[in-house]
Parts: C-alpha cells; sequence; structure tokens
C-alpha cells in the first residue's frame, strides 16, 4: 500500500516543482538596460601661425628638342648625292645632300675670268693716263712757245691753231683716261660681287649641317628634283631639351627670363632655366607660352615633364594643416578647440593652398587652435581630448 502511495506523490511532486520553475521564470522582473558615456574622441590639434610662403605652381609640358631645323636647298636642281640618314650624328659643316653642280662651276669660271680681265684693264688704263698726262704736258709747251713767236706771220699763226687743236685732243684724252682709272674700283668690285654670287650659287648645291646635332628626317633620295625651298633634311638638337609649358596670367607674372625652375622627369629632378616666355598672351587660349631650357637630360623628346614654378612670396599669411579644412556644400570649415575639451565648428575663407599647408585669409585668429585631421567624423559641440599638436606644443 505504502509503495503504491510514494508511486503516485513522486510524479506529482516532479510535476509540482516544473510549474513552481515554469512560473517564477514568467514572473521574474526585466533586466534594465544601463546606459553608458560614450568616450570622448581623440584628436590631434595644431595652432594658427603665420608664415612666409612660397606657392609652387605645378604645370604639365612637352619635351621637344631644343633646335629643330628643317633644311632646304636655295636653288633648284637635281639631287646627285645624300650621305646621311635618319639617327645619324653630325657635327657643325658636315654635308648633308649635293645638287648637280656643273652649271654652277661654268658661271664660277665665267666670273672669276670677267674679274682678273678687268683688274688687267686697270692696270693698261693707268698706263694710258700716265702717256697721256705726259703727252698733254709736252703739247701745252709747244703751244707755249709759239705763242711767244708771235703772231706776224700767216705760217706761224697756223702753226700756233694746230697746236692748240692738238692740245684739246690730248686734254680730252687725258680726261677719258683719268675717268677709266677713277671708275676702275667700282668695276672691279662689281667684278668681285659677280664672283662672289657665283661662289654662292656653286655653295648653294651643298646641303650642309649649321649646327651640331642628330638627323631627323630624309625628305630627298639620289635622283630626286629638288626645287628651292623644298624640306630635305630635318636637323635636330635633342642633348639639349627644351620644356614647353602654357601658362596661366598670375603665374606668367611672377617669373622671368633667365630664371632658374625645377622640372620632374620620370621621377627625376632636373634644373632648368627660363629663355622665353611671352608677355601678350594667345588670343585664344589666354595663356603665355613659355620654354624652359634643360641641359643633357639623356632622354629622347616627345615625352611629359612636370615644371615646378616658384609664385610671388606671400608675406605673414595665417596656415593651417591642409587636412584641417572640412568641406561640405560649397564652404569650408575648420573645428576650433574652445574651453579646452569641446569643438566650434567655424566657416572660414581659404586662399591658396601650398603642399601640406592651406592658407586662411579670415574666420579664425592667429593662435588659435584647430583640429589638424581627421574631421570628417566630428561635429559642432563635441567634447574631445586634445593630443599635443601637429608641431608638439600641448
Amino acid at each position: 500500500m505504502q509503495g503504491r502511495v510514494s508511486l503516485v506523490v513522486v510524479p506529482l511532486l516532479v510535476v509540482a516543482i516544473g510549474a513552481v520553475i515554469y512560473l517564477l521564470v514568467l514572473t521574474q522582473p526585466q533586466k534594465q538596460a544601463q546606459l553608458q558615456e560614450t568616450p570622448p574622441a581623440t584628436v590631434v590639434v595644431d595652432a594658427v601661425h603665420r608664415v612666409d610662403l612660397t606657392p609652387m605652381a605645378e604645370v604639365m609640358g612637352t619635351l621637344v628638342p631644343a633646335r629643330v631645323a628643317a633644311l632646304h636647298f636655295q636653288l633648284a636642281g637635281q639631287v646627285v648625292g645624300r650621305h646621311v640618314d635618319a639617327g645619324h650624328r653630325v657635327v657643325s659643316g658636315t654635308l648633308l645632300m649635293t645638287l648637280e653642280d656643273g652649271e654652277s662651276r661654268d658661271q664660277l669660271s665665267e666670273a672669276q675670268a670677267r674679274l682678273e680681265q678687268e683688274r688687267a684693264a686697270v692696270v693698261r688704263d693707268r698706263r694710258l693716263l700716265n702717256m697721256a698726262v705726259r703727252q698733254s704736258k709736252l703739247q701745252r709747251k709747244e703751244a707755249k712757245r709759239l705763242t711767244r713767236l708771235g703772231n706776224d706771220s700767216l705760217a706761224s699763226r697756223s702753226l700756233l691753231d694746230e697746236a692748240t687743236q692738238r692740245l684739246i685732243q690730248l686734254e680730252q684724252e687725258e680726261e677719258r683716261r683719268r675717268f677709266d682709272v677713277n671708275a676702275a674700283k667700282a668695276r672691279i668690285k662689281q667684278r668681285e660681287a659677280e664672283l662672289s654670287r657665283a661662289q654662292r650659287r656653286l655653295a648653294f648645291t651643298r646641303l650642309v649641317a649649321p649646327f651640331d646635332g642628330v638627323v631627323n628626317v630624309v625628305y630627298l633620295q639620289a635622283g630626286d628634283y629638288a626645287t628651292a625651298g623644298e624640306p630635305a633634311v630635318e636637323l635636330i638638337q635633342f642633348d639639349v631639351l627644351e620644356l614647353r609649358v602654357e601658362l596661366r596670367r598670375e603665374v606668367a607674372a611672377a617669373l622671368s627670363v633667365d630664371q632658374a625652375v625645377d622640372v620632374w622627369l620620370d621621377e627625376r629632378q632636373l634644373s632648368g632655366r627660363i629663355v622665353a616666355l611671352q608677355r601678350d598672351p594667345d588670343p585664344q587660349t589666354w595663356t603665355y607660352a613659355a620654354r624652359i631650357r634643360l641641359d643633357k637630360t639623356g632622354v629622347l623628346p616627345g615625352g611629359a615633364a612636370l615644371a615646378k614654378l616658384p609664385l610671388r612670396v606671400l608675406k605673414q599669411v595665417m596656415v593651417v594643416p591642409a587636412a584641417a579644412v572640412l568641406r561640405e556644400s560649397g564652404i569650408s570649415y575648420l573645428f576650433v578647440v574652445v574651453e579646452g575639451d569641446h569643438l566650434r565648428r567655424v566657416a572660414v575663407d581659404l586662399g591658396r593652398r601650398q603642399g601640406a599647408l592651406q592658407v586662411v585669409k579670415s574666420g579664425v585668429a592667429e593662435g588659435d587652435r584647430v583640429v589638424a585631421r581627421d574631421v570628417a567624423a566630428l561635429s559642432d559641440g563635441q567634447r574631445v581630448t586634445v593630443l599635443p599638436d601637429v608641431a608638439g606644443t600641448p
């Protein structure tokens, strides 16, 4: 009997205990969420300060040879010799191409012969002048002698008339010879000019290099007929390169000819010098052309390079780190630390940026401490923990 009671009571106790536990779970009080204060953001600050700033303008340009010459013949003729090809290095005076020169040589020979004849004629004219002077002198003495004899007889008068007439003829001959001698210098110069023209014409049949360089293009072959002014050979001097750039007005105004500038080419820094600077802008682009000379770069022309051009010095301007500026909706802001650990967002008017520094025209004062970086997540009035600033001042 007692065993049966145990079998009934034990399950009931288990059920009762389970029911009590279930009720306790259902009726236990809810845990309250405890709010914890967000720790203040940690920021790095820098003081607004004044410096003398030299802005730099970066301008891309194209590298071209310092000298490029499209060489041509100055007279027409058939090409009989092509002495160079593209890529050949030449020195000043190297023969590049020749024309048929038979006619030019004949003209030179004729001019030389005419000059020699003229010089011989001058020697002859001087001898004849001396003879004419002596004859005139003798005839003048004869006329004076006859005059002293008098005019008493008819024969005397006749001899005097003949002597006078002969004297006039000799004086005329003397004057002609004197004119020939006096004009000899002009005739010699004329013949020398003809000879010089013939020599130049012969020289024009030879195309020579006007400077040390490299042949870039040869346009004519042996047998071609060259016309005057037609390009025959293009010669370049690429040991010395020039960087051609187009500048804005404010950049051009700050530069001058012979000014030294830095040029960057494939991470190499090169020294350059401004050799030409346009002062009247291009009427279509309103930019100013400039050429920067680079000596012995060891590179081929045709590539691009970056010129860093110094502008006018900005005296004692206020600057902050460029990373301190927050831009929203076209407005620039700085976060100024106030009351030691709070931020105030201030709208500012910015000037030129130079590298890691940003010029500030207005909105903050010298000495204000501003957040130096990582400003995108900050807000006005936010509490922060300030670390030592960029300059190392706590």
